[in-house]
């Protein structure tokens, strides 16, 4: 598998692998802005679910930035957005930030945990509800 990588990324191809297999993008500028979303299926967690997303972020933008946006984001967003804990990570050498929260869903209090990580110009961020 590593020869094939090695093969793919001479060739300047994007080799981007899923849980079903993997897809070989010929050679542009491609950009990884997916998003994943993992169901508990099983109890105790059943409705329980991890979702992650990555998007790329303008160039110079710091992770401070990129928080006070998402924050901003969220609190328009989501009635009686409340935020309960919050506070710096490093996660593989990375700056990281920890934010949890609730908001009202039509009556149904939501709990939700977001880990936000920035590298260079992309961040990736893991959604737990």
């Amino acid at each position: 598998m590593a020869m094939r990588y090695l093969r793919f990324y001479k060739e300047k191809s994007m080799y981007y692998q899923m849980q079903e297999g993997y897809l070989t993008l010929g050679e542009g500028d491609w950009q990884d802005n997916s998003v994943t979303m993992l169901a508990a299926n099983h109890v105790p967690a059943k409705g329980a679910n991890l979702v992650v997303t990555r998007e790329s972020l303008p160039v110079g933008l710091s992770l401070a930035d990129y928080l006070l946006n998402q924050k901003s984001t969220l609190a328009r967003e989501l009635p009686g957005f409340r935020i309960l804990f919050e506070g710096p990570e490093t996660i593989d050498g990375l700056p990281a930030h920890f934010l949890e929260f609730t908001w009202d869903n039509q009556g149904h209090a939501m709990h939700q945990m977001i880990l936000m990580i920035v590298n260079n110009s992309r961040a990736l961020n893991l959604t737990a509800t």
